[in-house]
């Protein structure tokens, strides 16, 4: 199991964050949502592309890179609003929790075949659809350009 941190911050002692700052740390955690349920993006390119980014690993540690916290102190630290850790929550749960089948975070054929995990990607295409909903124009069209990035992402290390 990944976990975002060992012990929970204390949403009364957590600083708010910078919105400069959280801007970017939302367009990223978009762009994880976007790989995590994107189920044909990791058939391509786990373990087959000459990429450090392009293993399960890697997925994960970029999604919890930009939830440091667990979501509500996320929120409280205005890393993402209300709403929009309300379309994460359950994917945060979920990927807080999954174990993969074999232990192995490196099996990405055990990983790609688990059922769990699928269930987890539809799951992360619910968030992303639903944080499409939430988010201004320009920041739906970032979102969607992060997506087509994501998807043109295929075959260069």
């Amino acid at each position: 199991m990944i976990s975002q941190a060992d012990e929970p911050a204390d949403s009364a002692t957590v600083a708010k964050v910078d919105p400069a700052v959280a801007k970017n740390i939302r367009l990223n955690l978009w762009n994880a949502v976007s790989e995590i349920a994107d189920l044909d993006l990791q058939t391509a390119v786990w373990g087959k592309v000459d990429n450090a980014h392009c293993t399960y690993s890697e997925f994960i540690e970029c999604y919890f890179d930009c939830m440091v916290y667990d979501v509500d102190t996320a929120i409280d630290a205005n890393l993402i609003s209300a709403p929009e850790g309300n379309a994460i929550r359950a994917l945060h749960e979920a990927l807080d929790s999954y174990e993969t089948p074999t232990g192995d975070p490196y099996d990405e054929k055990a990983i790609l075949s688990d059922p769990k995990w699928r269930a987890i990607t539809v799951t992360a295409e619910a968030a992303r659809q639903a944080l499409l909903d939430l988010v201004n124009f320009d920041e739906a069209d970032a979102l969607k350009k992060a997506g087509a990035d994501v998807a043109n992402y295929g075959g260069e290390g």
